[in-house]
């Protein structure tokens, strides 16, 4: 029995040394050994401005910093919802030009190839439009408008006047018509529409031309703002 436990002391007292002499070998080693037997966990030093401590993520935000944010955050919204609504209402806009311009076109086309005049009416009244064809009767040919084909502007859009430049007169009470021949011609005429706005300097924020060409029927938009002006001076 003495001879077992004085042989376990001989073993252990030359692992120890042995031991000893690893751990200085390599001193890297024996500070991780030193670190996971503390339970710490080695941190690298950084030099960068943006380096932060969980100490600082952990600090969450002031008062005065989430005032800040939602201020931000409103004044951003505001403006987003201010362009929206102005490119909102300018495609709005070309979209109710577009119709009228599109009924126009229709009206040309349909007095070709039905060889049949073609009327738009616009009625200023009621701010709306429609087309008129003679039609088919069992006694009599009259004029007759089809169903649906009315149509009203909307919002504040207005006719302001349909002007004629080849007998130089200007409607803008009660009707105006443009008529469509067989022939492809049509009545030399300018339709003008705005969006009425009282805190505008004429009265309208916006303001379209549409010309009729009587030789060939070809509708355009007038993009000129002086001619525009000269147009709207006849109201």
């Amino acid at each position: 029995m003495r001879r077992r436990m004085n042989l376990a002391c001989r073993m252990d007292s030359n692992i120890a040394p042995a031991a000893m002499t690893s751990l200085s070998r390599h001193p890297r080693s024996s500070r991780g050994v030193a670190r996971s037997l503390s339970g710490g966990s080695p941190r690298k030093q950084s030099s960068s401005p943006f380096a932060y401590s969980l100490g600082d993520c952990n600090r969450g935000f002031t008062l005065i910093e989430l005032i800040v944010v939602i201020v931000i955050i409103g004044v951003m919204s505001s403006l987003a919802a201010i362009s929206f609504k102005g490119t909102l209402g300018s495609q709005r806009a070309k979209g109710v030009v577009q119709d009228i311009s599109i009924a126009l076109r229709m009206a040309h086309q349909k007095s070709v190839f039905e060889q049949e005049k073609q009327d738009i009416v616009f009625n200023f009244k009621k701010n709306s439009y429609h087309r008129e064809f003679m039609a088919e009767r069992k006694h009599s040919r009259r004029k007759k408008i089809t169903e649906g084909d009315f149509t009203t502007l909307p919002g504040r859009f207005q006719f302001l006047l349909v002007y004629f430049p080849d007998r130089d007169e200007a409607v803008s009470r009660r009707y105006g018509r443009i008529s469509f021949y067989p022939d492809g011609t049509s009545t030399d005429s300018v339709v003008v529409v705005g969006q009425e706005d009282r805190e505008s300097r004429n009265g309208y924020s916006e303001l379209f031309v549409i010309e009729v060409r009587g030789s060939d029927s070809k509708v355009t938009l007038v993009d000129d703002e002086q001619e525009k002006a000269n147009y709207l001076a006849m109201l």
